[in-house]
Parts: structure tokens; sequence; C-alpha cells
């Protein structure tokens, strides 16, 4: 039979960190504002999931598209990450 030595093994804390989610008003810029309201941790993270949601409605655009003019629109526009912004709601 094994011994285990137990000092081996990091002690489990009782409280884990997990940050708290937030709403976030997001402002996204591709050729054109558009906003999205996320729920985030922090700022960082509600731009990345800001920037998603914004791509994300984007394609449900071509979708509703019969003629293809939103999909040509949509391959022109141009994502310029300096001008986004998050603001908590």
């Amino acid at each position: 039979m094994q011994s285990m030595n137990l000092l081996a093994y990091p002690a489990r804390t009782s409280i884990q960190s997990h940050p708290i989610m937030v709403d976030w008003r997001v402002d996204i810029y591709y050729s054109g504002l558009t906003t999205v309201n996320v729920r985030a941790g922090s700022k960082n993270e509600a731009l990345i999931k800001g920037r998603k949601r914004a791509v994300q409605k984007l394609q449900e655009a071509i979708i509703f598209d019969p003629d293809g003019a939103m999909a040509q629109l949509i391959q022109s526009l141009e994502p310029w990450e300096e001008c986004d912004s998050a603001e908590r709601l």
C-alpha cells in the first residue's frame, strides 16, 4: 500500500475568485457605429463579446438579403478597434 503525500497537493480554497458579471453597452465601429449590450466581468471582456455580437448581427443581416446587396455592403466594412468603447450600465 502506498502512502499519500498530502503536501504534494495544494489545499483547495473554499471561495474561488470569479469576476462579477455586469451589463455593458459596447459601441463597435465597422465603417459605422453598432451598439450592442453584453454581460461581462470586465471592460476588455465586454469589448471582445461586443465585437463577436456585432459580427453575428451582420451575419444575420446577410441571411435576410435576397438580392445580395447587404452582403456586398458588409464585405466592404472595415473594423476600427481603436474607436470601440464599453460603458457599464
